[in-house]
């Protein structure tokens, strides 16, 4: 139920945040979702109660999705390159953070507690927060608004077929993900295994 309300809530929030970063500024998005992934996990860190853990899961999914949407549009001017390059090498992070988090939490968690190892997440989750304090977005915000042309560009997207092909690898795969990443353990458990 958390998996699914996490990426249930990633629907209205991805959707949202690309308005709210057009109208307040990539910055502003960016900074935010950064306070609010981190005050998830300080909350999921102290909850003891299922509601406040649903809230915790809320604001975890807002915050990574707020991050997220500004982060992909700047992949490209980050990493340079074509996008395929600049996607890609983002991606090559993102895969050593996911692969990298989860161990350093259990050691965590098994070295110290639940709470603490949250807790030392929330202040490296508010890292990306605090060095975009420092950076100058101007530098990298469109000179003209979206006006029109963006209205016919969306048009002329939502009849493009690589668009829908795109879409329904994203819809099949990232559940898929999610879901087995969340459950193996639990399965692996019942069929006899140790967590480790």
């Amino acid at each position: 139920g958390l998996v699914s309300l996490f990426g249930f809530t990633l629907i209205p929030v991805f959707l949202t945040a690309g308005f709210l970063t057009d109208f307040a500024g990539r910055q502003i998005v960016f900074i935010g979702g950064g306070v609010l992934f981190a005050a998830s996990l300080e909350l999921l860190a102290r909850v003891r109660s299922y509601p406040a853990t649903l809230v915790g899961v809320v604001l975890m999914s807002t915050g990574w999705a707020m991050s997220a949407n500004v982060a992909n549009v700047l992949t490209p001017l980050a990493f340079g390159g074509d996008i395929a390059y600049a996607t890609n090498l983002g991606n090559v992070f993102f895969g050593l953070g996911a692969f990298a988090t989860p161990l350093i939490t259990a050691l965590l968690v098994r070295r110290t507690s639940l709470r603490r190892a949250l807790g030392l997440l929330a202040v490296l989750a508010l890292l990306p927060a605090l060095l975009a304090l420092r950076v100058d977005f101007s530098a990298v915000t469109p000179t003209t608004p979206p006006g029109e042309s963006a209205v016919a560009q969306t048009g002329l997207l939502w009849s493009d077929p690589v668009m829908w092909l795109c879409g329904f690898a994203l819809f099949f795969y990232g559940p898929l993900e999610a879901s087995l990443g969340a459950w193996t353990t639990t399965y692996l458990s019942e069929q006899g295994y140790r967590e480790s």
